[in-house]
Order: C-alpha cells, then structure tokens, then sequence
C-alpha cells in the first residue's frame, strides 16, 4: 500500500504528518509538489500522481493535502 497525497504549492505541513503516520504502519508515503504544467486543471494532479503509482504498488490511498491523520 502507498499513500499519496499532492499540491501545486505546499500550503500546509500535513505531508510531516502522512509520512509519519505511514512509518508507524509500514506503509509507502508519496508526496508530489507541482507544477504540472501539462494539466488544464490542479484538480487533475489527483489522476497524474496516482497514474504514477500504479504501476508500483497493489493499492494506493490518496489524502487531500489539507487532511490529517
């Protein structure tokens, strides 16, 4: 299992407490910091990162920057 989370600019520390969280669990943590120039919408960077991960892992979880554990 990875746990993803992404933004176009870091508006908050809440990947500090995902990487923690996935450490105690023994889970993967990937955080991914825009641009993403290529997107006509920063919504879209939820697809682009998890598109991504795929390929690498069984299951992803994805958490909203904004969202704590």
């Amino acid at each position: 299992l990875c746990i993803l989370s992404g933004s176009t600019k870091d508006r908050f520390k809440s990947y500090v407490n995902h990487r923690v969280y996935a450490n105690q669990y023994g889970f993967d943590y990937r955080y991914e910091r825009g641009p993403f120039p290529n997107l006509s919408h920063s919504h879209f960077i939820k697809l682009q990162i998890a598109l991504r991960a795929l390929p690498h892992y069984e299951w992803i979880f994805w958490i909203d920057d904004d969202a704590f554990f």
